[in-house]
């Protein structure tokens, strides 16, 4: 006579209804392991889609190059900007001055310039009633927004050393900061442009952000050029401008970013 099933036993000693048991727990757990494991793959792998998605590549390419022999100067920038160069002795055979437009597609004009001369200008006193950015002040205003440290690591300004023994005043030449900003400006009608562009940030002049000011001051920004012995160079200027805030976050100034950041100056000494 057969026994009941509940009692029967296998070579372990196990009965055929735990042995069920047993291979139901183990199917529970294989598949919870799966399950598991599959879902973190999927959560990985969104994760890793999210982040390359929230690193746009950048589509610019900067396949033409400009020289300004006179300014010992080269930027590269994208072969659908134009470049229009003009040259002037004005300054005499010795002194040119070279002046340089790449234009944009749709018109926005990035101004390179080497010019032996000097900036111009002089000292503004403000008014009592002058105030930065308002209309009918006296001086112009203006407030660096940014900077950022460029690789031209061969450019040298006139360190003031004071009188030495004799009271001549002497000098030395260090290293230049030479950086990109952008800044807003404003001339004394209160009519405000937004800038980009390469000056140095030296002890005698420092950019120093998010300080209005007014007293004298161009609407273009520029850098001198000195070797490590003094030998002066040509003042170089790069600078594109933008009749409010957005032109510095439109695409053409992003590229301009791109452009200004690969200049090269190359100097004999």
């Amino acid at each position: 006579m057969l026994k009941p099933m509940t009692k029967l036993k296998n070579s372990l000693g196990f009965s055929a209804v735990e042995v069920l048991l047993i291979l139901i727990v183990i199917g529970i757990l294989g598949f919870t392991g799966w399950f598991v494991y599959h879902s973190q793959k999927v959560v990985n792998t969104d994760h890793a889609s999210t982040k390359t998605n929230s690193q746009p590549v950048s589509t610019i390419k900067l396949n033409k190059t400009y020289l300004d022999q006179t300014g010992n100067f080269t930027v590269k920038y994208p072969s659908s900007w134009k470049a229009q160069t003009s040259n002037s002795t004005q300054g005499g055979a010795d002194y040119p001055i070279t002046s340089t437009t790449l234009t944009s597609p749709v018109g926005t004009i990035l101004n390179l310039k080497s010019d032996w001369g000097g900036f111009g200008g002089g000292p503004c006193i403000p008014a009592a009633t002058d105030a930065p950015f308002k209309a009918g002040n006296k001086c112009v205003s203006w407030e660096y927004l940014s900077s950022e440290t460029l690789p031209i690591d061969n450019v040298y300004y006139a360190s003031d050393n004071g009188p030495d023994a004799s009271g001549e005043i002497t000098f030395s030449y260090k290293p230049s900061t030479i950086v990109l900003t952008t800044m807003h400006y404003s001339d004394p009608e209160g009519t405000s442009k937004y800038i980009i562009g390469i000056k140095s940030s030296n002890p005698a002049d420092p950019v120093v952000l998010n300080k209005p000011i007014t007293g004298i001051n161009r609407p273009e920004t520029f850098f001198d050029v000195q070797g490590p012995s003094g030998k002066s160079y040509p003042l170089i200027y790069a600078y594109a401008s933008g009749s409010d805030a957005s032109f510095l976050k439109s695409k053409d100034a992003s590229t301009i970013d791109s452009i200004l950041k690969t200049m090269v100056v190359s100097l004999s000494n």
